[in-house]
């Protein structure tokens, strides 16, 4: 049978909880689900986004009935990021038992820097210049991840960066 061919399963809340879903609608309401049976955990990666996104992807508000669907299943949120007050919504919010442990942990990596910079319209992409390192033939952009607003903003973002590569390095991008 299909469900217990899986042992990790990663799904948005959107696929879990909708009434439509081949997920909600055969295997949290068969009786005798073997996916059910085998279930060990349920892992909310990214928890703090029960916050973030309650109005925009209304789904992260209903993870709680996993946990009236799955009482005796471990639960597991987790964040990097997750402030207390945030943590106190995404506990109630989703079924964290009362007495759940929290294990903190600094977000400080030795391969990670993390900044915020805002980018004037006066300046544009001008200051992402600085993640183009390198001499001679080898130049590189470094792995990061740069949030905008929009789709056209990374595409712009992207035909910057091409463009202060040398020509032979531009389609790597």
């Amino acid at each position: 049978m299909f469900e217990a061919r899986f042992d990790l399963v990663l799904a948005s809340p959107e696929v879990l909880l909708q009434e439509w879903s081949y997920f909600w609608d055969i295997i949290l309401h068969s009786q005798r689900s073997p996916f059910c049976s085998r279930l060990l955990a349920i892992i909310v990666d990214e928890c703090h986004l029960v916050w973030g996104w309650r109005e925009f992807r209304k789904d992260y508000l209903g993870l709680g009935s996993l946990r009236v669907r799955f009482p005796r299943v471990t639960m597991v949120a987790m964040s990097a990021t997750i402030t207390p007050n945030v943590l106190s919504f995404v506990a109630k919010t989703i079924g964290l038992r009362s007495r759940f442990r929290l294990y903190k942990q600094s977000i400080d990596r030795i391969n990670i820097c993390q900044f915020v910079s805002m980018i004037s319209k006066k300046e544009g992409n001008r200051p992402l210049a600085q993640l183009v390192v390198g001499t001679g033939a080898i130049w590189s952009i470094p792995k990061v991840m740069i949030f905008v607003d929009s789709i056209n903003c990374t595409v712009a973002i992207v035909a910057f960066l091409r463009a202060i590569l040398p020509v032979h390095q531009q389609d790597y991008v």
